[in-house]
């Protein structure tokens, strides 16, 4: 039995890219990125904001404050610690997932919600909550 559609073009497989995020995020990406703490305490703190844009002076200062609450240590990780891990670890791993996008220029983020990771966090304890 000949197949009518011989004549056509095979369809490619390989996904589209797109710079616009979807709201799929893989369970196992998800898992993934949550199993640091500090990029638990990073996504809480950008689905709390009112904007969905923030620097990252201004997320290493909250998780520096953030930190000095927990631990009642004020002789933690500095300020540029936090950055250094930041820069090197969380966001390229949080970017990656699509989750943000990263200006390295402009030392803007921008948060992107995703409904499934949302939901996960909230079901978890915030770190020092208990």
């Amino acid at each position: 039995m000949k197949d009518d559609n011989s004549d056509q073009e095979p369809v490619s497989e390989e996904p589209i890219e797109s710079s616009v995020p979807t709201n799929d995020l893989s369970v196992t990406v998800v898992l993934e990125v949550i199993a640091h703490r500090q990029r638990r305490e990073i996504l809480r703190f950008l689905m709390d904001s009112s904007d969905t844009t923030t620097t990252i002076d201004t997320l290493a200062a909250h998780l520096r404050s953030r930190a000095v609450e927990q631990t009642g240590n004020h002789l933690g990780r500095s300020q540029i610690q936090i950055k250094t891990s930041l820069y090197h670890t969380h966001l390229p791993k949080l970017e990656e997932a699509g989750i943000i996008e990263y200006d390295r220029r402009s030392q803007e983020l921008r948060y992107w919600n995703y409904p499934i990771l949302e939901d996960i966090l909230e079901c978890l304890p915030a770190e020092g909550n208990g």
